[in-house]
């Protein structure tokens, strides 16, 4: 679906999440989500927001976005082709193999 907001705050064991498709990001778009919150996301294997194109549209961004994954210390893959993240901060770890 397509998905505004999300607040993941208590997804403490969260492994997965995929809002995006980098396999087909010409065949999705989701132009409604703003904003997502991952801060104790600490199990955070792979994520995936291609072409999330609502990053920064909110008022006051001013098309800027930043993604804080700096918490996301198990992270091992991540895309974002096509969305509209202007920033990210990633962990300090050699856990990420994979970022498009």
């Amino acid at each position: 679906g397509d998905i505004g907001s999300l607040d993941l705050t208590y997804g403490v064991r969260l492994r997965y999440l995929r809002i995006g498709n980098h396999n087909n990001v010409d065949g999705y778009l989701n132009q409604r989500l703003t904003d997502l919150v991952l801060t104790n996301c600490i199990a955070l294997e792979y994520l995936d927001l291609s072409n999330c194109q609502g990053f920064g549209t909110q008022t006051g961004q001013n098309g800027v976005y930043t993604l804080n994954l700096s918490n996301q210390t198990s992270l091992k893959e991540f895309y974002c082709n096509k969305s509209t993240i202007t920033n990210i901060t990633f962990p300090e770890t050699e856990t990420l193999h994979t970022s498009f």
